[in-house]
């Protein structure tokens, strides 16, 4: 076990952390764009029921 051997690993681990940072942002987008979209979905279906109520 070399030092060649540790800064390998070294290099692996920091590659793996990365791809985990970057893999998470990448979720943590998605999940934010869509509950985005859900919740316009539901200020705008709030809207439409308030309207609905409105009218009777």
């Amino acid at each position: 076990m070399g030092t060649g051997a540790s800064l390998d690993v070294y290099r692996l681990l920091r590659t793996v952390i990365v791809r985990l940072t970057e893999a998470l942002d990448y979720l943590r987008t998605i999940l934010a764009h869509k509950f985005f979209i859900f919740r316009d979905y539901l200020r705008e279906s709030t809207k439409a029921g308030m309207r609905h109520v409105v009218c009777y």
